[in-house]
């Protein structure tokens, strides 16, 4: 039996995307497909996972950070993390104390 090629994970994306929005069984849509059962039910567990741990959305937990105001000129590191977490941190700003901030929020602690 040949074996057909390998799929990538976007067109599993489209695959795992179709079955959700149609009204076949899996066994039924991946009859008609000429997909295996096992692999269609273990895409659609991966991004059921992906789906959980999104983290585009907000996350309800709060990280306990204390700051020193510091007067001078604006000028420092920059970190982002994410596309949504910017620290801007002053050259007066102990690096230890930024290391330990960088990772509560990196773990979200």
């Amino acid at each position: 039996m040949k074996r057909s090629p390998r799929k990538s994970a976007a067109r599993w994306a489209e695959l795992v995307a179709e079955f959700s929005q149609g009204t076949e069984s899996e066994r039924d849509f991946c009859t008609r497909r000429g997909i295996k059962l096992a692999t269609l039910r273990k895409w659609r567990s991966r991004y059921d996972r992906a789906k959980q741990t999104d983290t585009s959305q907000p996350s309800a937990r709060f990280v306990k950070v204390n700051l020193a105001k510091t007067v001078g000129p604006r000028s420092g590191a920059v970190f982002c993390i994410g596309t949504d977490i910017r620290l801007e941190c002053p050259t007066s700003y102990d690096p230890s104390d930024l290391a330990q901030l960088v990772l509560a929020v990196r773990l979200g602690r």
